[in-house]
């Protein structure tokens, strides 16, 4: 079971092995937090800005996230975590701290709770890559991380919901489900504000996120490869090949080193890998196998 709670008599907690749900109670605090418990007929009973239960959503797809590991064998490589809803009053973010979830309520206006699918799996990844060691988290390193964390959401998206695949045209937006409306997500893979690497400002490395992911989107909507094979390249580039001072460069090398290693055709790769302006000179292309 992926889902299963702490129950002791009538009393469930959002607790197991891999997942611990605290609630904040609007505080900043974080040690002031207790992990959420409830007569089990009654559920969390914490209802805000539009969410039915965020302290349940948070837990549920956390616990999702691991079983979308689990299923392609990678179940060990998530670590436990906390997560902490309810931080903060009207908290417009969600954020990892280095080893913890962090989810803000929103505001009630523009956004709803950031106990959305897309943004827990985005953390959750965050947890995963630092639990690696494999990034140092600074300028293009950072946008890296923050573009591996988008694509295994939208992965995670897909095995949620495997019929959105299929999809035409295939909603590319990333965190759209944290806006009540009037805004159509958080960034989208179709047009990122970033896209080339000659627009990358190492001043804001998160907008840089976009070059990776518009990599993602080329392959998948102007060459025809399917998310399940473009996502397990990008996968094995990320587990295999990334190192912490690993570039723009030194990532689209090993897409396509990833790419090879999986039997794909490389020239769909490198043709992506080159659209958003990065060099693939003195690669070694020829794969690990």
């Amino acid at each position: 079971m992926c889902l299963n709670t702490a129950v002791k008599g009538n009393k469930c907690s959002l607790t197991n092995s891999k997942v611990t749900v605290k609630h904040c109670q609007n505080d900043y605090d974080l040690t002031k937090a207790n992990v959420v418990t409830f007569n089990c007929d009654d559920g969390p009973n914490d209802a805000i800005n539009g969410a039915f239960s965020p302290a349940a959503d948070a837990f549920h797809y956390a616990n999702l996230y691991n079983c979308f590991f689990r299923d392609r064998g990678l179940g060990q490589m998530v670590p436990s975590v906390t997560i902490y809803c309810h931080y903060g009053p009207a908290i417009d973010n969600a954020f990892f701290d280095g080893r913890n979830i962090v989810l803000g309520d929103g505001d009630g206006n523009l956004t709803s709770s950031f106990a959305d699918p897309d943004i827990i799996a985005h953390e959750m990844t965050h947890r995963v890559t630092a639990s690696l060691g494999i990034l140092n988290f600074d300028q293009e390193s950072l946008a890296l991380d923050e573009a591996m964390s988008d694509i295994y959401a939208i992965a995670f998206r897909n095995y949620r919901s495997p019929a959105l695949v299929n999809q035409r045209p295939y909603d590319w937006r990333f965190g759209a489900g944290v806006y009540r409306a009037g805004k159509d997500g958080l960034r989208s893979f179709d047009n990122p504000s970033v896209r080339h690497v000659r627009d990358f400002d190492p001043l804001n490395p998160f907008d840089g996120n976009g070059v990776v992911c518009y990599i993602y989107y080329l392959l998948v909507s102007q060459h025809g490869l399917s998310h399940d094979d473009v996502f397990k390249a990008f996968n094995l580039a990320h587990f295999v090949y990334m190192q912490e001072e690993t570039t723009f460069k030194y990532f689209g090398c090993s897409l396509v080193r990833a790419a090879l290693d999986l039997g794909y055709d490389k020239t769909h790769f490198i043709s992506a890998v080159q659209a958003v302006g990065i060099s693939l000179d003195r690669c070694s292309l020829t794969g690990s196998g």
